[in-house]
């Protein structure tokens, strides 16, 4: 798993021939001394015998730092002390010329020999402070920088074109990133390397690309029982780095790259296969209980920052996620002594964090096919819910998930009801239904609703919509439409219904489907039929915050605008949050406010967005006697929820009906939904 060595360079056989050259590390200080200021512009085309002594003679200064020790060998601090004292007057200045070799040289077989030399050379020597121990690691790493300011963004950028490029030099240019940033100030590290990737987007694919490939080798070196504590060591160091990578969620550059493809079935694969060969990693590796946690721990980490969307948990429940998720408490039983742990409590969390967002996607109908599917291998697989249970938050948390996907099952199956949506149903602008203030009956010749098999996106409530709306506009839309709903393209036009309120799509951000938002207004219509009373009583007992104040500087307004603005000044906005991510259930109160419009565009969620002020404009036409505004909040494509989707609605009041007058219209009752539960 060290990575490509075109060359085959030997670095024992490189090492040894220096030391003829200069036998001990005072030896090659005197040579640099003698050598003088390397070339003002240093490339591969001038190797000859000065740049050949060059590196002969920090080369042999590296070889005195030995690997990350235990416990500090003899003449260990001497040599440390040795390197810094020559540092910046004749190991700095040729250190800096062959990083920038080293940054503007290719990796790409073929390429000169001295790229190899530079990329073994530099991490062994600069890792110093990696090596230290005592606690002086971090004040190494702070003093090197300050000798050496320009370290931090080359050596971050040329370790990322090792591993971009799988060179065999990538682990121990991880542990010279690791000595300099992550022991001691991984933010910084973050900043650095999001600056370095944003101004190498076509690196940051190679890098992602490369990640992937490092995690498939190790799942396939585990399941052929071929692993190494080499390979441990550098999947944890790599897993450490991409953590930092991610930091930013889905605004990290590698996020659109990682994601496309394949990163987050990758990542559940070296899940399942450090899971399910434990017992190999164990005996092949030495690692000890707590070391094989920390991996976990590190791999989780990245899986909820690369899998915090539609796509992403998409991936990772086709992958497998759930039955690897439970496959886990085979392994930590609560009788086995680690099951105390704090390591294992953190793993504990993950997985529940990892049902609550799934819990709060399933939202997204595609989200919730994959979940249900996952749900159902689970449960067939007789005893495997049962590993989990002793976990009582983890069992909690996936006892709702379950109740939360068949209620969502049952309420997606009733979509396919035209009569239900009315005009939120059918793409096509001019559907007749949008027009149509009758009593809604399925108009001759319409069925249930009709998805585009190109784009799967549009929807419609007949054939014939769906055929008009082909001709009009979505032949020439529909392979973009594809594209954006796979995160692939930006689009520069939105949906027909509430173009005003959606964000604007970017590459990697998922586009939401006419079919995503007509399943939202079914949900948020449930809710009203379910909470009727609730809302109501929520809305009789409103009072705004302050008295209804015309503002100065408003004189032109004529007495029709000051009624419109009084009327949205004294009635209160229906707000249904199902965002949290700690309320998993869809149909709790909880999600239920009545807020004043002021306050309500002032949420940080739409603060800002063209919604804030579209809202404000529609609240004022709202007929409170009849009428009520409802706005709610759906955890956008990508973003776990911080980012969202709002959906705004104006429906009647609720007309309440005699509590046994059987007028349910349709919608599931808490009986009905019971008894499709599950034994728990």
């Amino acid at each position: 798993m060290d990575g490509l060595n075109s060359n085959n360079f030997d670095h024992t056989s490189f090492i040894r021939e220096a030391k003829i050259r200069y036998p001990t590390a005072r030896q090659a200080v005197g040579g640099l001394r003698r050598l003088g200021r390397p070339p003002q512009k240093l490339d591969s085309s001038q190797y000859g015998d000065k740049i050949e002594a060059a590196l002969d003679a920090l080369g042999v200064l590296g070889d005195d730092i030995p690997p990350r020790p235990t416990q500090i060998p003899p003449g260990f601090r001497e040599s440390v002390e040795f390197i810094k004292a020559n540092w910046i007057q004749c190991i700095g200045p040729w250190v800096q010329k062959f990083l920038q070799l080293a940054e503007e040289e290719s990796f790409s077989p073929p390429y000169p020999l001295i790229v190899d030399k530079v990329l073994f050379v530099i991490p062994k020597l600069a890792s110093y402070p990696y090596q230290c121990t005592g606690g002086s690691s971090e004040a190494e790493s702070v003093e090197l920088l300050k000798m050496a300011p320009y370290l931090c963004f080359s050596a971050t950028k040329v370790w990322l074109k090792t591993l971009g490029a799988m060179h065999w030099t990538w682990m121990s240019w991880a542990e010279l990133m690791t000595g300099l940033f992550v022991v001691n100030n991984p933010n910084r590290m973050s900043v650095v390397l999001a600056d370095t990737l944003g101004q190498y987007p076509e690196e940051s694919k190679e890098v992602a690309g490369s990640a992937i490939q490092l995690f498939n080798l190790l799942s396939g070196r585990l399941s052929s029982r071929q692993i190494t504590p080499r390979d441990f060591i550098g999947v944890h160091m790599a897993l450490g780095f991409m953590m930092i990578c991610f930091s930013d969620g889905d605004q990290s550059p590698l996020y659109t790259p990682f994601l496309a493809s394949w990163g987050v079935k990758a990542l559940v694969k070296l899940l399942d296969s450090l899971v399910s060969k434990r017992a190999i990693v164990f005996a092949s590796t030495g690692t000890k209980v707590n070391d094989d946690l920390a991996v976990l721990d590190a791999l989780l980490t990245l899986l909820e920052a690369t899998s915090n969307s539609v796509l992403g948990w998409m991936d990772a429940l086709d992958a497998g996620l759930l039955i690897t998720m439970f496959n886990t408490g085979k392994l930590y039983p609560p009788a086995s002594p680690e099951d105390q742990s704090a390591t294992l409590g953190r793993l504990w969390h993950h997985y529940n964090g990892i049902l609550q967002f799934l819990s709060l996607y399933m939202v997204y109908p595609d989200v919730l096919r994959c979940f249900l599917k996952a749900m159902r291998r689970v449960i067939s697989d007789e005893g495997l819910e049962e590993r989990m249970k002793h976990n009582r938050s983890f069992w909690r948390t996936w006892k709702e998930c379950k109740r939360k996907a068949k209620m969502l099952r049952i309420m997606k199956d009733s979509l396919k009801d035209p009569v239900k949506l009315g005009s939120t149903v059918c793409s096509y602008l001019f559907c007749p239904l949008k027009d149509d203030d009758s009593p809604r009956e399925t108009p001759e010749g319409f069925s249930r609703f009709l998805r585009c098999t190109g784009c799967h996106s549009a929807i419609y409530c007949s054939r014939t919509c769906q055929r008009k709306h082909w001709k009009a506009s979505h032949k020439g839309r529909c392979n973009e439409l594809a594209q954006a709903l796979k995160g692939n393209l930006t689009l520069h036009y939105h949906c027909t219904h509430i173009d005003l309120f959606i964000p604007p799509i970017q590459e990697g951000r998922p586009y939401i489907s006419d079919r995503d938002r007509a399943f939202f207004v079914h949900l948020i219509t449930f809710y009203i039929w379910e909470h009727d009373r609730d809302i109501l009583e929520e809305l009789s007992e409103f009072t705004p915050p302050t008295p209804w104040d015309h503002p100065a500087g408003n004189g032109d307004d004529n007495e029709f605008e000051i009624e419109l603005k009084r009327n949205g000044h004294n009635t209160g906005l229906v707000v249904l949050d199902f965002c949290n991510i700690d309320e998993l259930d869809i149909r709790s109160l909880d999600c239920l406010s009545v807020r004043h419009i002021d306050d309500v565009v002032k949420d940080r969620r739409i603060r800002g967005r063209r919604i804030a002020k579209r809202l404000k404009e529609d609240h004022m036409w709202i007929v409170g006697d009849t009428e009520m505004h409802v706005l709610a909040f759906f955890p956008d494509t990508t973003g776990g929820g911080d980012i969202v989707y709002p959906v705004s609605e104006v429906y009647d009041l609720p007309q309440l009906s005699e509590p046994d007058s059987g007028d349910d219209e349709g919608w599931i009752t808490d009986d009905s939904f019971e008894g499709d539960s599950e034994d728990d």
